[in-house]
């Protein structure tokens, strides 16, 4: 399996058929699909733009991390597409049938929630596409245009993490018609999460009453992978010079509880930059925690996952 080369995507679901398989049993799906999903992409880093969950795929030593990052984002708008299916699937032919609906989802979302992806479902000779090929198109773009890889864990973590985002839209955007209404919708959703997550980390920045090197340099970082409109970015750095009360972020209207995990692991892994902990720092995750909605245990299971992902991560390369 070689993500760089055209195919990529087939050998990657056949290899997968097993996973799948289990991905779509009643039992795998007895708790919230939400809470599934979160076991799936937190320990395998696409939630801090780290790829760190290929190791048990033929060939991953060789992958680059844009390789490992595409496959990621791969299997979890798959898995997102599995556990979030209304019914049981019984059969092989069911289940196939769920697929295939997962592939022309994946590149209808992206054809219409970010038209700089727009991939046509047209061959310069007028052969129509098959889901597989746009799907594999669309994903190849995704991550060039985002990813940004470098030996900086930062600079990784603030340009890939928002790939997060695209998973939770797309969850919430299988269950719609995508008309335009529905469009303009999940574009202004797209962009006002993004500012949401700016909003976290300025909170984050300003719990010790001190704007560390560190989590100025986050924000940079940051800003450089969202694509925000000029207004919006000059907002955005007037936020974080300013900071922001937690009543000003804004909590999603679903009250989705992985969308407010990823916000309380952002605000965690901001206050980490400079690698210690201070009081101030302690309590306002806890203020956070029940502004979202969270328990202490909550922030507890957070900051474990987390130790346990900057680990794995370290183990691989050095974080600075």
């Amino acid at each position: 399996m070689n993500p760089g080369e055209k195919g990529w995507l087939k050998e990657y679901l056949d290899f997968r058929e097993e996973l799948l398989k289990d991905l779509s049993s009643e039992s795998k799906r007895a708790s919230h699909p939400e809470h599934s999903l979160y076991r799936i992409i937190q320990p395998r880093g696409l939630m801090y733009g780290q790829p760190i969950g290929t190791q048990d795929l033929p060939n991953s030593d060789s992958w680059d991390e844009k390789d490992r990052m595409k496959i990621l984002l791969a299997e979890s708008l798959i898995s997102c597409s599995l556990l979030f299916h209304n019914g049981p699937i019984n059969t092989p032919e069911e289940l196939s049938k769920v697929m295939m609906k997962a592939l022309e989802n994946i590149g209808g979302f992206y054809n219409t929630i970010f038209p700089e992806l727009a991939t046509p479902s047209k061959t310069l000779f007028g052969r129509r596409k098959s889901p597989l090929e746009v799907a594999e198109k669309i994903l190849d773009k995704r991550i060039e245009y985002t990813a940004e890889f470098d030996t900086n864990f930062w600079v990784q973590f603030f340009h890939n993490s928002l790939l997060f985002l695209d998973i939770f839209i797309y969850g919430q955007w299988i269950h719609t018609s995508a008309d335009r209404i529905v469009s303009d919708f999940f574009k202004y959703e797209r962009e006002e999460l993004r500012f949401s997550v700016v909003k976290v980390i300025a909170s984050a920045a300003h719990a010790n009453l001190t704007i560390e090197y560190e989590e100025r340099r986050l924000l940079e970082f940051f800003l450089q992978s969202t694509d925000l409109p000029q207004d919006k970015k000059r907002e955005a750095k007037k936020i974080f010079d300013e900071g922001v009360s937690l009543a000003e972020i804004n909590l999603p209207t679903n009250n989705s509880w992985i969308l407010k995990k990823y916000f309380l692991e952002i605000a965690i892994l901001t206050i980490w930059a400079d690698k210690k902990v201070e009081d101030l720092e302690l309590q306002f995750l806890k203020e956070l925690c029940t502004h979202l909605g969270f328990s202490e245990d909550d922030l507890d299971n957070s900051m474990l996952a987390i130790e346990g992902f900057v680990i794995c991560r370290a183990s691989k390369t050095t974080i600075r």
